[in-house]
């Protein structure tokens, strides 16, 4: 064989590994996504110094349930803008300006069952007021101030996307 003919087989062989890498990957992205877990309400096993800090602006709609993981958050408008917050059946009024930690948990990343990531969270809201109806909207929304800190970084993503229901007026690093 000659010199030319052995490295156009080199190239052919190489080209196919990257082709064949390439299909892998495309059906692997399904079966890792697949098996991407988060749990969100675990108890805290270590005590460790809270980092890192992310405040949510956010308008809830009265009377409508709305998930932080697995957190569970209803608020209902009383009288003198008081309102009524329950967090994971957890119930107690709150006034404007007044605050309410949410017991520390413990967040974990797991892919195909193997924990890849984990940090020690709470979450401490603040009741801010009411917006008024508007045009688009027929009933006041409660504002409060989410601030989430936790033992290690969690990426923007993963945070924002665990964070449902919500309009997220503001973030605040």
């Amino acid at each position: 064989m000659t010199e030319m003919n052995t490295q156009k087989r080199k190239k052919i062989i190489i080209l196919s590994l990257f082709v064949l890498a390439g299909i892998a990957l495309i059906l692997a992205a399904p079966l890792v996504s697949a098996n991407l877990s988060i749990e969100a309400d675990l108890p805290v096993e270590h005590v460790e110094p809270y980092l890192y800090t992310t405040t949510y602006i956010i308008e809830i709609v009265p009377d409508e349930t709305i998930r932080i993981g697995s957190l569970s958050l209803n608020t209902s408008l009383q009288e003198n803008n008081s309102i009524h917050i329950t967090i994971n059946g957890d119930v107690s009024i709150m006034n404007l300006g007044e605050s309410k930690e949410i017991t520390a948990r413990r967040a974990q990343i797991s892919l195909f069952g193997v924990p890849i990531f984990e940090t020690n969270y709470r979450v401490n809201v603040t009741y801010q007021g009411l917006i008024p109806p508007s045009s688009s909207t027929q009933s006041h929304s409660i504002v409060l101030d989410a601030k989430i800190e936790t033992s290690k970084q969690i990426p923007e993503s993963i945070l924002s996307n665990a964070v449902k229901g919500m309009k997220i007026v503001r973030t605040q690093e």
